[in-house]
């Protein structure tokens, strides 16, 4: 039988998967977040594959299951889907289940049972996948913390993360409120993150800052704050800008965004390169493609 040849290769591939994965879990793989575009396209990835798996495994000794299978397992192990714990779990137990296939086609009894054995878990781990890509976007605001609160920080210098805080408001149905909205969550004194025990660094919120208006086309945003936009120090405005530009570009309807407090551009309180003129930085817009750590 033709898949014969192909167990050495899937158990190499298994093994040195594992070896290379395991001991990074904790720091590499965060709680997948249905809120991450990475995270959820990931686990949608890992979904697909297992449709086709179970597709395969329906007349799994045909000639064309055995030379797909290894493209079968290429994809579902790709490294665009290990990006979060939920989803490196559900390809770890994809993987065991395709394993205990390929043995059984071969006529060999593993000790721990069939595959049917794995069916029930990989069917409750499916039903969570299904219902983690289906989940409603939910508009945000971020606050800067120098604590990777439960791993679902993102990192931005400074030894310091932002987290994200829900507002409840669905994203995607009106960007110009769901925006006006999530700052004035931002700049609202009341409105902290949930966690009690969590520490988070919130200069931004005495600051007194208000939506003064938002004007959005063309995926360009014009932000217009009321209050006093000023300095808090080298670390505090770099998580002061990071806070402000997350909380916008949140959004994917927006690639470009200028923000400003009266004459005041929020570029001109951050930025100390000395490479942009006094009339540069007034004027400047920040660009989606200049940011690489934003999260969406």
């Amino acid at each position: 039988m033709r898949l014969i040849g192909l167990l050495p290769l899937v158990i190499c591939l298994c093994v040195a998967t594992l070896q290379a994965q395991t001991p990074q879990v904790e720091p590499d793989f965060p709680p997948c977040d249905s809120q991450n575009s990475a995270h959820r396209e990931a686990v949608k990835q890992v979904l697909e594959t297992l449709d086709a798996m179970r597709e395969k495994e329906r007349d799994f000794s045909s000639t064309e299951a055995a030379d797909s299978f290894d493209g079968l397992w290429q994809s579902i192990g790709s490294p665009e889907n290990l990006v979060c714990a939920e989803s490196f779990s559900l390809t770890l137990i994809a993987i065991a289940k395709l394993r205990a296939v390929v043995y059984e086609e071969n006529d060999i009894q593993l000790g721990i049972g069939s595959s049917e054995d794995l069916a029930p878990l990989l069917d409750k781990w499916q039903a969570w996948a299904t219902a983690f890509v289906s989940a409603e976007l939910k508009t945000r605001f971020w606050l800067g913390s120098f604590s990777n609160y439960q791993g679902r920080g993102l990192e931005i210098g400074c030894l310091s993360y932002l987290l994200p805080v829900d507002t409840g408001l669905t994203r995607g149905r009106n960007t110009l409120a769901e925006l006006s909205l999530a700052l004035s969550a931002l700049f609202d004194p009341e409105r902290m993150h949930p966690g009690g025990e969590v520490e988070t660094e919130d200069w931004i919120k005495e600051l007194g800052l208000s939506v003064a208006g938002v004007h959005i086309d063309a995926g360009f945003a014009e932000i217009a704050l009321g209050g006093q936009l000023r300095g808090i120090g080298t670390c505090g405005d770099a998580i002061l800008e990071a806070q402000i530009l997350q909380t916008v570009f949140q959004f994917s309807a927006i690639e470009r965004a200028r923000i400003t407090d009266g004459d005041m551009n929020l570029r001109q309180i951050v930025d100390m390169s000395d490479r942009l003129s006094e009339e540069e930085l007034r004027a400047y817009i920040y660009d989606r493609e200049d940011l690489y750590w934003l999260r969406d």
